[in-house]
């Protein structure tokens, strides 16, 4: 597939195409400072094993998941760190406890150089975010990054339990934008969770290779169209 008969709407992947994010969350440092702020709370737990609680809750929730593609609810597993004995749900204590666990493992979140002049020069144009992410992490960092004004239409994994290359994402990202799949594209840099993805959903898939595949899936995927930046995308989609 070349391109949309008549394009009209643009799904964007957010990390790694628009932003250029690294975080380690297995860095000793990150659980060390951890498990020292957890002991205001009366929490007490070494960093090894609070890295170690941290991981098999991942691994349990994914299991216990109905779902071929399970999105982790990470506010969850820090309110169990913070109430061991009283499951409830996330409250306001759980999501700070996760953003300082965020913060603490970035390594470096900025945008690339060419993300605001592509998503200016596709001013106009309906947009909408599909990504996997924490929601209560990916606002935040969007706004300091200037990018909150651009998607009114923000699809995140966190609020369905589900992730990429899962259709439904998709959808419900053309769903809100009115915009049949056959007349928008999406671009990312992941070929499995986002070109195939999107693909599965009956969009354009379109692949910016700012690096080699992070994964390394069983399933055979070819872009339909491969761009070496963002602006070599706004240029196509107004050619």
């Amino acid at each position: 597939m070349a391109r949309p008969t008549k394009p009209s709407a643009v799904l964007f992947d957010l990390y790694n195409t628009l932003v250029d994010i690294r975080t380690d969350e297995h860095a000793p440092y990150v659980w060390e400072q951890m498990s020292q702020y957890l002991t205001y709370h009366g929490v007490l737990t070494d960093a090894s094993s609070l890295n170690s609680a941290f991981s098999q809750q991942v691994r349990e929730q994914q299991a216990r998941s109905a779902e071929i593609y399970p999105e982790i609810d990470v506010a969850a597993i820090f309110q169990s760190f913070l109430s061991p004995q009283r499951r409830r749900r996330p409250g306001r204590e759980a999501i700070l406890l996760a953003q300082l666990f965020r913060s603490l493992s970035m390594c470096r979140v900025q945008l690339f150089p060419d993300s605001l002049p592509a998503l200016e020069a596709l001013r106009g144009i309906p947009l909408a975010l599909v990504s996997d992410a924490q929601r209560f992490w990916l606002e935040p960092e969007m706004k300091r990054l200037g990018l909150d004004t651009y998607f009114p239409v923000r699809i995140i994994s966190s609020d369905y339990g589900y992730r990429k290359p899962d259709r439904r994402l998709f959808q419900r990202a053309l769903e809100q934008l009115s915009v049949p799949a056959e007349q928008a594209v999406f671009i990312g840099d992941s070929p499995f969770r986002d070109i195939y993805g999107a693909q599965q959903a009956g969009l354009v898939g379109c692949w910016v290779c700012r690096h080699e595949p992070f994964e390394d899936e069983d399933v055979e995927v070819s872009p339909d169209l491969i761009f070496p930046s963002l602006v070599h995308f706004a240029e196509w989609f107004h050619a």
